[in-house]
């Protein structure tokens, strides 16, 4: 692009989560020297949030926005990111679907009533993401949002921002968190003898006899007989109250202009 300039002007540059600038021009100065000035500012402004489908400001939603640091999601516990956000984002409910020792587990997410599309750095992917690397979780329910996702947006959007490289000197950090876990909710199960009964009931409403005799509930009830009529309370048997967790991170971030760094160990 070619200007003529022929006396002193002003231009007024303007870019997106930035302040706008004046900068004077005089006669015959090239545009391509204004790269060269270092008076751009960028704003901090923690309310703008851009995505692969537009820059959206936060402060003008109609709907919920609600967001959680990363520093508050590891004071909690959790193994994964999944684990940590349970009970703690208005709305949303998170399922494990399988308690198998030793596994992530799989999880569903419910916001709305269905699925909400997730999002981790503006990739669609899980949200099995390790919390060492977690910035900031936002989860979005509003109408702005929803329409620019289109159909994926009908139940919400779960954004994810992980850590990435500071323009500073480098830091180590070094963590360890020890944690302990219990379940927030258990059955309360029937003995042994309340089963019958209950078993007894059921058959008697469908018009049928008893299906354990009096003697027999008796002998559940008291313990008489443990090996033919044992009472075992399984939830008290195999599990334990607590169960504890290790962990330890090796950090480090630092970086220039021009090369960030960022490193998980």
């Amino acid at each position: 692009m070619k200007l003529n300039i022929t006396r002193l002007n002003v231009f007024i540059f303007f870019l997106l989560n930035a302040i706008a600038i004046n900068v004077g021009v005089a006669q015959n100065t090239p545009l391509n020297s204004l790269a060269d000035q270092d008076s751009l500012q960028v704003k901090n402004d923690d309310e703008i949030l851009k995505t692969p489908f537009g820059v959206f400001n936060l402060s003008q939603t109609t709907g919920a926005v609600f967001r959680i640091s990363g520093d508050q999601l590891r004071k909690t516990g959790g193994d994964n990111l999944s684990e940590a956000l349970i009970g703690r984002v208005p709305g949303l409910r998170i399922i494990r679907q399988t308690n198998t020792p030793g596994t992530t587990g799989d999880y569903s997410y419910v916001l709305n009533g269905g699925t909400p599309y997730v999002l981790v750095d503006g990739k669609p992917r899980g949200l099995l993401v390790d919390l060492r690397e977690v910035e900031e979780v936002l989860v979005l329910n509003d109408g702005t949002f929803n329409s620019s996702l289109g159909n994926f947006g009908d139940n919400g959007l779960i954004y994810v921002i992980t850590k990435g490289g500071k323009s500073k000197k480098p830091v180590v950090e070094v963590n360890y968190q020890r944690a302990l876990n219990t379940a927030s909710r258990l059955p309360k199960l029937l003995s042994a003898s309340e089963y019958a009964e209950v078993i007894n009931r059921v058959s008697n409403n469908d018009g049928l006899g008893d299906v354990y005799s009096p003697k027999a509930i008796a002998a559940y009830n008291n313990g008489s007989d443990p090996i033919n009529f044992p009472n075992i309370n399984n939830q008290d048997t195999y599990l334990e109250d607590f169960s504890s967790s290790n962990f330890a991170s090796l950090n480090t971030y630092g970086g220039g202009e021009k090369t960030r760094l960022t490193v998980l160990l």
